[in-house]
């Protein structure tokens, strides 16, 4: 069995769940997960108590006190954005900084954020790069939780991110063209279009009224892969792949996947070796829940 000491902690925490990956770099393989379910009473930003005692709690199963950890915010609430820099900018993230200052309401001081540069982008005298900005306080608080948790809080990042990392960890006949993630939760669903291992766009639908039945729910996404992505070429015939709580029930996600006709459930234990051993009853409800908490994992070592 790989040690324990060496391991990363993918954490996901949202409205519905929180969910852990520990991960072991030496074994490359997920050792232990654990699931468990909130109520929106319980997730509420103002019982920051309860979450951390709920992760404590968690973290003390899987005997995790001390390790590395990589957690994630949804990007629900994140901004987003694809930026132009002058190349010879000084100071490439004062540059970024100003970039994003003019496409939010209020102080850049008021967010965290950070970017990368676009692969194969940047002719010319200027880059392009993807940049994530994030309310600071809500970063403070995730830092606040994995401390209480007593973990080493290595990075914070969006959900998105995640699901692309861990879509490249499994697919890798997938990879080089152009995939579509769909990460499906019960107030928003997110839909992400990934290349080559990186981000390429995405959109959300809000659905705080409440989830519709399958097929209208199957349309719904058909319909923003249509008309959000117009600007790539037959997004309709892109693969896709589903996760999160919304999938968790075989019969509605079933459902979802015969309308879409190109639709299949993300694996995140499809390549990836995992010593922890899930029931085979089990599978399909846990599977949707483990894949943005597997992304984090991994994110901490690359």
């Amino acid at each position: 069995m790989a040690p324990r000491g060496d391991c990363v902690n993918g954490i996901d925490i949202t409205k519905d769940h929180i969910s852990i990956a520990q991960y072991s770099p030496s074994s490359q393989s997920i050792l232990n997960v654990a699931i468990s379910p909130l109520d929106d009473a319980q997730s509420s930003a103002s019982d920051q108590s309860f979450l951390k005692q709920s992760l404590k709690k968690l973290i003390g199963k899987m005997q995790a006190e001390g390790q590395d950890a990589v957690a994630s915010l949804p990007v629900d609430f994140a901004i987003v954005k694809k930026l132009m820099v002058d190349r010879g900018a000084p100071d490439l993230r004062d540059a970024v900084g100003w970039e994003l200052s003019q496409q939010i309401i209020g102080s850049i001081d008021d967010y965290s954020y950070d970017f990368e540069p676009c692969p194969a982008d940047g002719a010319g005298e200027v880059d392009y790069c993807i940049a994530a900005a994030y309310k600071s306080v809500h970063v403070q608080n995730m830092a606040s939780l994995l401390k209480a948790g007593k973990l080493n809080a290595v990075a914070v990042d969006l959900d998105m991110f995640a699901l692309v990392n861990v879509f490249e960890a499994n697919y890798s006949d997938f990879v080089m063209s152009p995939a579509i993630i769909v990460h499906g939760k019960e107030h928003a669903t997110s839909i992400i279009v990934t290349q080559n291992g990186s981000f390429l766009d995405f959109e959300i639908i809000d659905h705080q009224a409440g989830l519709s039945a399958a097929d209208s729910y199957a349309d719904l996404i058909n319909e923003t892969v249509g008309q959000g992505f117009a600007s790539l070429s037959q997004p309709s015939t892109f693969p896709i792949f589903c996760t999160g709580p919304v999938f968790g029930r075989p019969e509605f996600s079933d459902s979802v996947f015969s309308r879409l006709g190109n639709a299949q459930m993300l694996n995140p234990l499809s390549s990836i070796k995992a010593t922890v051993s899930i029931p085979q009853d089990d599978i399909k409800q846990c599977i949707p829940f483990l894949a943005v908490a597997v992304g984090c994992a991994i994110r901490g070592v690359q």
